[in-house]
């Protein structure tokens, strides 16, 4: 009984030690071409697209994808994530967080300002993991009472 009419009576498909050689090399990168897995796996180039268009009709392999790094989709320079956080201080003393957060890495700038939050801090990471990171540092601080959080989707204006 061939491979394929096992697929159409539902059966489930063996991998062969071939199948696995293919597998492996597409998951290292989806992108490479036929003629270059056949030759590392030893077999015709008829021979791996067989194999490959059997293992996605049998749905061993569901899709191809892609791996991107965390900051792909950066807004603005085109490298990093932003966020604005909004800190309200343990007590109305600005300039004392300021010197305890100063140093923390991401931070671009500051501003004291009135009403429910008393100070907005601006932060730019390379990847949301550094963002997190700094947001947890600056929370941690005896000084701050709540914090929020207000990542930056697109930024607009010039400069």
């Amino acid at each position: 009984m061939s491979a394929r009419h096992m697929i159409e009576q539902g059966h489930p498909v063996r991998l062969t030690a071939t199948d696995r050689d293919i597998l492996q090399i597409l998951s290292e990168d989806s992108r490479r071409t036929i003629s270059d897995i056949a030759s590392v796996v030893g077999v015709s180039r008829t021979t791996v697209k067989d194999r490959i268009d059997l293992m996605r009709e049998s749905g061993v392999i569901r899709k191809f994808t892609v791996e991107l790094r965390d900051d792909a989709f950066a807004d603005g320079d085109g490298a990093g994530v932003s966020a604005f956080l909004r800190v309200s201080t343990t007590t109305p003393n600005c300039g004392a967080l300021w010197s305890r957060i100063k140093a923390v890495p991401g931070i671009v700038a500051a501003w004291s300002v009135a009403g429910d939050t008393d100070m907005i801090v601006q932060l730019h990471a390379r990847n949301t993991t550094e963002l997190d990171r700094a947001r947890e540092t600056i929370a941690a601080c005896e000084l701050v009472e709540r914090l929020s959080t207000e990542p930056v989707l697109r930024r607009w204006g010039v400069g």
